[in-house]
């Protein structure tokens, strides 16, 4: 860790850490229809409340017959007659009656009269299915901290389930300050600035399984920034504030963390967003400070949101790397000489048709490419050049290209 003109700095992945660490939620749970499960954690550990079929079944479509029927060989079905020599059976589905085993519908001549006649095969009473062939009562479904996938809500159904025990959806706070912004939509003085962080914000936090609540926004008054602070500690169980992390002329914002918490740390050794905050409040909750323009925030949002959201969902909050060779100009960064400090840009990670994984640099003014981009590289001090293989982060939500 390094000081920084008297503050606290360490790197995003120290910063990360060290908040993670200092971080205990205790999640509530709530009942929802299981038409609104999927995607959801579960609460509780969910068993099956049935047993499907209840009877034995078909494993395939066919005729179920009785299999001494069989015992010389493939009877003469002449005389045959649906419900007491066979009935027509389908795959999954219950069979009534004593029929204990099948002759799969490939091997059943059908006449137009009703008959049926049977080629020379064996009889597979394999295909008759005992009860419970899709799910058994006391089936474990699902269990307590297992997010539930669409596949989880059909077994769900299938063992007689309507609604679903799951972990409440976190509520994450977002507080944008400053006295140069106006609201998106409204007109723009001369000078002044739109804020679009609120909205960048209230998407990311609802992709990451949360419930925004986007305050409007604060001025730069340190008694107005410390009320909406208290409020919004709360209600919630985790807080950002946007704007300047560093005493600036008109930012409050470090002065106020101070009133209502302990910083843990006030800079990340990285650009964009070096100017961010990491708090325990005094009733612990997390607040982090996120400074810069959407372009920063963003990243911000998935770095230190992201995972405060996946503790407390019980989902595992380490983000994925992986190790790709670089493809175009060279990168360099010299702005901070100190151990740890590194540049944090936007890549496109791909795969070539050799299998080979590649990335490239994505250019701060290509909006667009932002947009697309798929992982972050790390440029430090030694800087990265064409043909160096590199680790990269993966940026949420995971996607890599085909090439």
């Amino acid at each position: 860790m390094d000081k920084c003109k008297g503050q606290l700095a360490l790197t995003k992945e120290e910063a990360v850490a060290n908040l993670l660490a200092h971080t205990e939620f205790t999640p509530r749970s709530e009942t929802v229809p299981l038409r609104q499960a999927a995607g959801r954690v579960s609460a509780a550990n969910h068993y099956s409340k049935q047993t499907l079929p209840s009877i034995k079944s078909a494993a395939k479509d066919g005729i179920a017959v009785h299999s001494a029927d069989f015992a010389h060989g493939t009877p003469d079905t002449s005389g045959w007659q649906e419900g007491r020599d066979y009935v027509h059976c389908y795959t999954g589905i219950g069979i009534k009656g004593d029929f204990d085993a099948m002759v799969m519908i490939e091997n059943v001549n059908l006449g137009a009269d009703g008959s049926i006649s049977l080629e020379n095969v064996p009889l597979d009473p394999t295909l008759v299915s005992p009860p419970g062939r899709i799910i058994r009562e006391g089936e474990l479904i699902v269990a307590r901290g297992e997010l539930i996938t669409p596949y989880y809500v059909a077994r769900l159904a299938a063992g007689g389930h309507v609604q679903a025990e799951v972990v409440k959806k976190p509520t994450v706070a977002f507080i944008p300050t400053g006295s140069e912004l106006v609201k998106f939509g409204e007109t723009v003085p001369e000078g002044m600035n739109v804020d679009t962080n609120s909205l960048m914000f209230e998407a990311k936090i609802r992709q990451f399984g949360g419930e925004p609540l986007i305050y409007d926004i604060v001025p730069d008054d340190p008694a107005l920034i410390s009320e909406t602070l208290a409020d919004a500690l709360e209600r919630a169980d985790i807080v950002a504030i946007n704007g300047g992390s560093s005493k600036g002329l008109h930012d409050y914002t470090v002065e106020v963390l101070e009133k209502h918490g302990n910083i843990l740390s006030h800079m990340i050794k990285s650009g964009p967003g070096a100017h961010t905050s990491c708090t325990i409040a005094k009733n612990s909750k997390p607040i982090v400070g996120i400074a810069g323009p959407a372009i920063g925030a963003e990243a911000l949002t998935d770095w230190f949101i992201k995972p405060l959201m996946d503790k407390y969902l019980g989902l595992p909050t380490a983000p994925l790397y992986m190790k790709a060779r670089y493809e175009g100009e060279a990168l360099g960064y010299d702005l901070h000489p100190g151990e740890g400090w590194c540049r944090r840009m936007r890549g496109r990670l791909s795969f070539g048709k050799d299998g080979a994984a590649r990335v490239e640099f994505v250019p701060f003014g290509d909006s667009r490419g932002v947009n697309y981009s798929n992982c972050f590289i790390s440029v430090g001090n030694g800087g990265v050049k064409e043909g160096d293989e590199i680790t990269v982060e993966l940026r949420y939500p995971y996607t890599i290209l085909a090439l």
